[in-house]
């Protein structure tokens, strides 16, 4: 059994260095980016850190600020079954290893679960992390801030659905086939033997957990497959309960069966392989390409694309490139002043509604070959603007689109009159956003080489 968690934890160390693609906003956005604009003084923070009541607590960001003050002072900157479940989870390789709160999340609950259920007689000193982590999240907002608090308050109101709006069943009918995959037809069957009285109390704990959550979650307009991870593991403890039986009850002497239930089981590793190395890769790749750009070619940066799709300085590190006028991207604030929230847009809604529209009144006629810094690129993280849209941009050096901007040719023809050429592209794999297609370009401007 020790062999097998050392195997486990390897894998997962091995996903985890491996992994070189884009999966979801958060990983950057909510974890690393923060750190590193507490560690290094710049970077992006969303709305969410800005607004004055801020709904991220800097506790999971925190894990990461070690790492990167280390570097700042080295100036470096530059059981067999459930096992088998667990390490054959798509969704697990999609996102555990990634710097996403979710992922954190489902570790706690996991070890969580393990010590349940507490003798409340003893743990006085879960008290004290609870109140010494408010005072983090204090200490870092400089006021006292109850995180948790006003992300509920902001998350039952109306921004929340800002973000989508999916149907009641959202979480039976898509979330959970999509986390579990081929483990799916057994976490069916081992919540089935978990539901009755007779089920050992474990599984009878975490049947009661999954439809508790699942039915509390589905209240919620706004749904994402990745708030259920926390309960990925206790289907894969279900999932085990019912390949054990199952094997047990046809005799367990036919390998045949056996070796096809793990077949099926296994299904999901090619899909792991491509979400891990191609899927998205582009977007994390763009970044690497940027960073080794020499600052007299990248005096200025400007991203045309939905909103946070690549990682930001976290990743770019370029303290050149420190001040919002001279690397700048797309904002898309949520209406946080009580705006309808069927009738807002933010500023990616208003670019892609009419790209060539927005580049020709919010841009200059020409480059100007000094690239001074952009007035207004972006909105302002929990700054209210009264309805009015001010964006202002310089032409920066560098431009950085999805080649689904070029489907429009007067979008192209404008870029080559202006004098931009295309310096580096990088495609990997499916997309299904159709603004997300034809892979990641950046231009640069030339005429003045």
């Amino acid at each position: 059994m020790r062999n097998l968690a050392v195997i486990a934890l390897a894998i997962r160390i091995g996903i985890a260095l491996a992994t070189c693609t884009f999966f979801q906003p958060d990983e950057y956005f909510q974890s690393l980016e923060v750190a590193h604009h507490l560690v290094f003084g710049y970077g992006q923070l969303t709305w969410e850190w800005l607004t004055p009541k801020p709904i991220r607590s800097i506790v999971y960001p925190a894990l990461n600020v070690p790492i990167y003050w280390i570097l700042k002072m080295l100036n470096l900157d530059g059981t067999a079954a459930l096992i088998l479940f667990s390490l054959t989870s798509f969704f697990h390789g999609l996102s555990l290893s990634r710097s996403i709160s979710n992922s954190v999340e489902t570790s706690l609950t996991t070890m969580a679960l393990s010590y349940f259920p507490w003798d409340v007689s003893l743990p006085r000193w879960r008290a004290l992390v609870l109140i010494a982590l408010v005072g983090l999240d204090s200490l870092y907002y400089g006021k006292l801030t109850l995180t948790p608090v006003n992300f509920l308050l902001t998350n039952a109101s109306s921004v929340s659905l800002f973000y989508g709006r999916s149907p009641w069943h959202y979480y039976l009918s898509q979330a959970l086939p999509v986390l579990a995959t081929t483990a799916l037809p057994w976490v069916l069957h081992g919540a089935y033997l978990a539901r009755g009285s007779s089920a050992p109390a474990p599984l009878r704990v975490l049947f009661g957990l999954l439809v508790w959550t699942i039915s509390v979650y589905s209240l919620a307009g706004h749904k994402e497959w990745r708030f259920l991870h926390p309960l990925l593991p206790s289907m894969h403890v279900l999932a085990a309960k019912s390949f054990v039986d199952s094997r047990g009850a046809k005799g367990g002497s036919s390998s045949g069966p056996l070796l096809a239930r793990r077949l099926l089981i296994t299904l999901s590793v090619p899909a792991l392989i491509y979400v891990t190395f191609f899927h998205e890769r582009a977007q994390v790749a763009v970044m690497h390409h940027l960073r080794h750009l020499a600052p007299e070619t990248s005096r200025s940066i400007g991203f045309l694309m939905p909103c946070h799709s690549t990682p930001w300085q976290a990743y770019l590190h370029r303290p050149d490139l420190n001040n919002d006028g001279v690397l700048w991207a797309l904002g898309c604030e949520p209406p946080l002043q009580g705006q309808d929230v069927t009738d807002y847009q933010d500023q990616t809604d208003i670019f892609f509604a009419s790209p060539l529209e927005y580049l020709e009144t919010r841009f200059p006629d020409r480059v100007n070959a000094t690239f001074p810094p952009s007035f207004l690129p972006r909105s302002k993280p929990g700054v209210d603007a009264g309805g009015f849209h001010p964006w202002r941009h310089e032409w920066p050096q560098v431009l950085v689109f999805f080649g689904a901007l070029l489907d429009d040719p007067d979008v192209r023809k404008l870029l080559l009159a202006l004098g931009y050429e295309e310096d580096w592209k990088a495609e990997y794999g499916w997309e299904g956003d159709s603004r997300r297609r034809g892979g990641v370009r950046v231009w640069r401007y030339l005429d003045h080489i």
